[in-house]
């Protein structure tokens, strides 16, 4: 994808034919993080993600598996119509994964999974992304309050010896006044 920045509005992006007025891409990784194999037997409804209030998916694309098993598994059920993408089962053994790209015609509003599998209570829904930035902006926040500290703790010590420097002046100039 380009990001183009222009008065030209003849620039068109085309995919497959049509034209795509505001793509955007998406890294989604589905990772069975338990202790137990998810079966095709498992799923008692589809796994989906509705990307709600976009102008629908344009490709998904899957772009790595922990296995070739699993990438030509899931390559093979996945669907999209409009604005939903579904996978209709797929098994994934503990620790394993899959990552997709999904192009999107406009921003999402609203990125909703849904899926029921047997034994699972929730979905564990992470953004990596958001995490990472969150953590960044958390560390920021310590280094910034660190250096503030050390800086007010600096000026106190500064007005603190100026003050007695002052004290110390005044006294010397009674002293001198005296002799």
């Amino acid at each position: 994808m380009i990001i183009r920045k222009s008065s030209e509005n003849r620039f068109q992006i085309m995919f497959d034919g049509k034209e795509v007025k505001k793509p955007y891409v998406y890294n989604i990784t589905i990772l069975n993080s338990g202790k137990y194999s998810i079966s095709n037997e498992d799923f008692k409804q589809p796994f989906t993600i509705d990307f709600i209030g976009c102008n629908g998916i344009i490709n998904v694309q899957i772009v790595g598996s922990t296995n070739a098993m699993v990438w030509e598994e899931v390559l093979s059920k996945v669907e999209f119509d409009g604005n939903m993408l579904t996978i209709s089962d797929f098994f994934l053994n503990p620790n394993e994964s899959f990552t997709m790209y999904i192009i999107t015609d406009g921003q999402p509003d609203i990125i909703r999974y849904g899926s029921r599998i047997a034994d699972v209570d929730n979905l564990v829904i992470r953004n990596i992304r958001q995490e990472i930035i969150d953590q960044w902006r958390q560390k920021g926040f310590w280094f910034f309050g660190t250096i503030m500290g050390i800086a007010i703790c600096v000026v106190i010590v500064l007005i603190i010896w100026d003050i007695r420097s002052r004290k110390r002046m005044k006294e010397l100039e009674k002293k001198l006044s005296n002799v």
